[in-house]
């Protein structure tokens, strides 16, 4: 009998050894369980407050980057308005050019036209070489004006476009 209440004590024993070693673990288990939660929430709110940084240096970096083209472009706009005018200038002085040519072209046309007739109504080798030197002549003459007229032209086309850049340059 002796051993039979000995085995029950020791079996009480054992039995609250047991429990108390299960509620040990069950608390070091929720410890665990808590810090592993924390964890995960301070690793949760640091990815967020990351995610939030990153965004807002997003649009900040945006912002600025914003800004410096709107600045470009401000500061820039009078240079390209004066080179839209500067070839609006060279435009018309094309233009001018082309009328010019024309005007000499006529000019050149009528003065050919009764040369033949010229050089027909010779009535001796001296007055042919005559006629020829006075149509040499001409056409030299014609050729220094009508260049002289296109140059000046070219020159004043320039001058107009070269005067929209003035002071533009850096």
């Amino acid at each position: 009998m002796a051993e039979a209440s000995n085995t029950t004590a020791t079996t009480g024993t054992a039995q609250r050894e047991t429990k108390h070693a299960a509620r040990e673990g069950a608390a070091v288990a929720r410890a665990a369980l808590a810090e592993t939660a924390d964890a995960a929430r301070d690793t949760m709110e640091q990815t967020h407050d990351t995610a939030r940084q990153g965004l807002k240096a997003a649009t900040e970096a945006r912002g600025q980057i914003v800004e410096m083209y709107r600045d470009t472009t401000e500061s820039t706009v009078g240079e390209v308005q004066a080179l839209v005018q500067a070839f609006s200038q060279l435009g018309r002085g094309v233009q001018e050019m082309q009328h010019a040519w024309l005007d000499l072209l006529e000019r050149s046309v009528t003065q050919a036209s009764h040369r033949p007739q010229e050089l027909l109504r010779c009535g001796s080798p001296i007055e042919l070489a005559e006629t020829q030197r006075e149509i040499y002549r001409d056409g030299l003459t014609y050729m220094l004006d009508a260049t002289s007229i296109l140059f000046t032209v070219m020159g004043e086309t320039a001058k107009r476009a070269h005067g929209t850049l003035d002071g533009r340059r850096p």
